[in-house]
């Protein structure tokens, strides 16, 4: 069969590229993910692999290192908000959350975050990237995309 395979993050692994699924992934998987992937060359990702590699050299090579590191930043500026108000409740990162738009994670997501909204993602643009065997872990950025019906809906 010949058919495109699309997937989000967690419906992909490198390992799964030496499986006998491997050479059609190879052919026909896209994987369409918010966060830029482990081989990306952007600055964020750069400095996620750099630390994850110094912590564990053997470790496995995959989406969730960039993913990890984005959350960690978003939580950072989160729980900076919330120390700067003097609410360090849950319900204080979340306000601080909440007041956080443009945030630039040099890379590791498509554009700059806006949470200001609770109604409405805080982006709506994708990476496309897809699987290659000579590539750590496994997705070759490709493109970043977003469709009109992600430009055009609306939650509310």
């Amino acid at each position: 069969m010949n058919v495109p395979v699309i997937g989000h993050a967690p419906t992909f692994n490198p390992a799964l590229l030496d499986s006998p699924a491997g050479p059609a992934l190879l052919k026909n998987y896209y994987a369409f993910t918010s966060t830029a992937p482990y081989s990306s060359d952007e600055p964020g990702v750069k400095k996620a692999v750099e630390i994850y590699e110094a912590a564990a050299p053997k470790g496995a090579k995959g989406f969730e290192v960039p993913l990890a590191y984005a959350q960690a930043e978003l939580l950072t500026d989160a729980m900076k908000g919330a120390c700067k108000a003097g609410n360090l409740t849950p319900e204080g990162v979340v306000e601080a959350m909440r007041k956080t738009s443009d945030l630039d994670l040099d890379g590791l997501l498509t554009t700059p975050l806006d949470y200001t909204d609770a109604s409405q993602p805080p982006t709506r643009t994708v990476f496309i990237s897809r699987a290659d065997t000579d590539t750590p872990g496994g997705l070759k950025l490709g493109k970043t995309f977003e469709g009109p019906s992600g430009k055009g809906y609306t939650f509310k």
